[in-house]
């Protein structure tokens, strides 16, 4: 039922509805508070939004204190930061999200070139955005909006 739940809240933002996905995760979380995965995809989308901050960065920290290595998790706390303007701390989450086991993803090359640039690094945020333009582009489903 959980996975269900997930995946259902996946589906809803894919879609572009993200106030049902988030009423998902936030079911989720009323039953399960310490539900790691619930923690991080809510406080993600929040951040992705620009909406909770403070509320998004201790739910991402309490997800990171499970899994310190999950590089989705690692991403979020990076984008989170980079919302609330941390750029050299959101810079240091993503660098160690693209060092992990399945860290080579084309957002978090995404997140780390926004979070680059926003520091003056002009050139290695351009290297990021091409390694994100280069794993989009692999997908069998790339994301039109990355591609551009």
């Amino acid at each position: 039922v959980r996975n269900s739940q997930f995946s259902l809240s996946n589906i809803y933002v894919q879609q572009g509805d993200m106030e049902q996905g988030e009423k998902i995760l936030e079911e989720v979380l009323a039953e399960d508070p310490e539900s790691t995965q619930a923690n991080n995809d809510l406080g993600y989308l929040w951040a992705d939004q620009n909406k909770n901050l403070d509320q998004a960065k201790t739910m991402i920290e309490k997800a990171l204190a499970a899994e310190p290595e999950n590089p989705a998790y690692l991403d979020s706390m990076g984008w989170v930061l980079y919302r609330l303007e941390q750029y050299e701390e959101a810079a240091d989450y993503l660098q160690q999200a693209t060092q992990q086991e399945n860290g080579d993803d084309s957002t978090i090359y995404d997140h780390l070139g926004d979070c680059l640039q926003k520091l003056g690094r002009d050139e290695e945020a351009a290297d990021a955005w091409n390694r994100a333009l280069e794993l989009e582009q692999e997908k069998s489903h790339p994301d039109e909006e990355l591609l551009n």
